[in-house]
């Protein structure tokens, strides 16, 4: 059922560094959007940051642990990711900072306790990723549960389905070129993707 985030009250001290932890879909070697997600964490790395990454597999398909888990980061995605990587939630403590990087991983991190601040990472318009069903209604769903969004590009397809919170003047955005989105945006005359209807611009 609807609730809100649920977040740890705090003083509003930003100072760094800060313990990040990153909620992540199972993934397997090639992801992009996994690439993508691990490259911010290791920026955040090389800014000073902790992060923590936690693979979301409510099924229990995946039977590498997590030491294993990090060395495939390690190998096949970003080189010199310091980060631990746990199987699941349940080692989950406490961040300063705690990122849903997909539609899947946006419920359990509502619910997670000891968050100052809780950010959806968008990389897609992920309704889109499905015929109209029950992933597709959940997927919307996200955007409606009052996350921070940190956008994969600077321009959103125009949707009311997503509302988002505004980021407070002056707070940083976890990576160069982040960007926050709220919505509805005005329509862009940038070249569109035919699959996603985001506009076709790199992450740097």
């Amino acid at each position: 059922p609807p609730r809100p985030l649920k977040l740890e009250p705090h003083s509003g001290d930003t100072t760094p560094p800060w313990t990040i932890a990153w909620v992540v879909p199972v993934w397997k070697r090639g992801s992009g959007g996994h690439t993508t997600v691990f490259r911010l964490v290791r920026q955040m790395e090389l800014r000073g940051h902790r992060c923590v990454i936690y693979m979301f597999d409510p099924a229990h398909r995946v039977v590498r642990s997590g030491y294993e888990l990090r060395d495939e980061i390690r190998e096949h995605f970003v080189p010199g990711v310091e980060a631990e990587v746990f199987k699941g939630l349940a080692d989950f403590d406490s961040a300063h900072v705690c990122i849903a990087t997909a539609w899947q991983t946006a419920f359990p991190v509502r619910d997670l306790p000891n968050c100052r601040e809780k950010v959806y990472l968008v990389q897609d318009h992920e309704t889109e990723f499905f015929a109209t069903s029950a992933q597709s209604i959940w997927a919307e769903e996200t955007y409606r549960m009052g996350y921070r969004c940190v956008a994969f590009t600077p321009r959103f397809p125009q949707t009311r389905s997503m509302v988002m919170r505004r980021r407070p003047a002056g707070s940083a955005a976890p990576a160069a070129r982040a960007t926050l989105a709220t919505t509805p945006l005005a329509r862009s005359p940038a070249r569109k993707s035919r699959r996603s209807g985001f506009a076709d611009e790199p992450m740097v």
